[in-house]
């Protein structure tokens, strides 16, 4: 599995905003300059946020973004839900799944479902906040 540019970057925006929490809106221009990314390409990313309501736009003067919930209440899972097209592992549990006329005899798919849960449940575990944290050295 592998994790697209777009749902790292939202990550990235949603602890930039998260780190920013003054209560005003950020523009999007600052975001993209603190974290060296395409303002244009972003647009689209905090559109998404927008819409699902993790985070609050204002246009014009004195806009920007800001988040609408507290970074301890924002799940990595959530993001990357909406971000990707899917975090399952295998085309047959995805969110919208062709009939696979194996599924009753597949002896792969057990795994691939708990492989799938396990994902969803790291994913869901990890929230804004802890990726506030400043990563500690590996010893």
């Amino acid at each position: 599995m592998m994790i697209s540019t777009r749902g790292r970057y939202a990550l990235r925006v949603m602890i930039d905003l998260a780190e920013q929490q003054t209560g005003d809106f950020v523009p999007l221009k600052e975001i993209a300059q603190r974290q060296h990314l395409s303002e244009k390409y972003l647009e689209s990313i905090v559109k998404a946020l927008v819409k699902d309501g993790l985070l609050e736009g204002v246009r014009g003067k004195g806009g920007g973004y800001r988040m609408k919930k507290p970074p301890e209440e924002c799940t990595v899972g959530s993001i990357l839900r909406l971000t990707e097209v899917g975090l399952a592992p295998v085309a047959c549990l995805e969110d919208d799944p062709v009939a696979c006329p194996r599924a009753g005899e597949c002896r792969t798919l057990p795994m691939w479902r708990k492989l799938h849960g396990m994902l969803n449940d790291f994913f869901d575990g990890v929230t804004i906040a802890d990726l506030m944290q400043k990563p500690r050295s590996e010893a």
